[in-house]
């Protein structure tokens, strides 16, 4: 661990990551980095092959898309994040990366749209949460979806696809455009509620998906 610095972040060097990775002490930070590099939880996806994209929807700071690069070290990673806090610290941490890392500072939704963000669950920097605004309010960031991010990337597929989206699952696979699927290979995604559950599920039924249980992930791993 290194030392404390003016902006309040420390750095963390783990065995097997080519560069430092940064976090903010006393926040959720420490939470994310534990699902990650502790438990694990995306070696449900270590056997993928040939995988050229990775969309991380919800990237948060980033330790989700820093497994993904240096575990497919051919794949690029988009990955998107609202909080404007939350995407300083995910551009520190992928920016060694180059052009294998993109980032989106927007929301995940079922199509592109002005959003409310504001702080749900616990209140920490893990649960932001984004809504459709009332006709008196303004927006603070501007959704995609997940459709454009693939026709933007210029890749025909998604290889992996990872959703930590705080409830907005339910919007894009229930009112959105899912044409997508069909050309996606991997699926992570933590889902919040039996609605979500329900939306998802209904969504990828027509699909050769088999779905496991990864501690709060749910993997569905296209058959074909």
């Amino acid at each position: 661990m290194r030392s404390r610095r003016p902006d309040q972040l420390l750095s963390l060097r783990i065995p097997g990551t080519p560069y430092p990775l940064w976090f903010r002490p006393q926040t959720s930070d420490i939470d994310v980095f534990h699902q990650t590099f502790v438990r694990r939880q995306y070696d449900a996806l270590s056997g993928s092959s040939d995988v050229r994209l990775v969309i991380d929807g919800g990237a948060n700071a980033g330790y989700a898309a820093v497994w993904f690069l240096i575990r497919f070290p051919g794949a690029c990673v988009v990955a998107v994040e609202p909080d404007p806090a939350n995407a300083d610290l995910l551009e520190r941490n992928l920016k060694p990366y180059g052009n294998r890392a993109k980032v989106v500072r927007s929301a995940l939704w079922s199509h592109p749209a002005g959003m409310v963000l504001r702080s749900a669950g616990d209140g920490r920097a893990w649960a932001w949460q984004v809504r459709e605004p009332a006709l008196w309010e303004t927006a603070d960031v501007t959704a995609t979806d997940i459709g454009s991010l693939l026709a933007e990337s210029g890749e025909p597929r998604i290889s992996i696809l990872k959703l930590r989206v705080e409830g907005a699952e339910k919007a894009i696979f229930a009112d959105g455009d899912s044409e997508w699927l069909a050309c996606t290979d991997n699926i992570a995604i933590e889902l919040h509620d039996e609605e979500c559950r329900e939306a998802f599920l209904n969504a990828i039924e027509d699909h050769p998906f088999h779905i496991s249980e990864v501690g709060d992930l749910t993997i569905a791993r296209h058959a074909g």
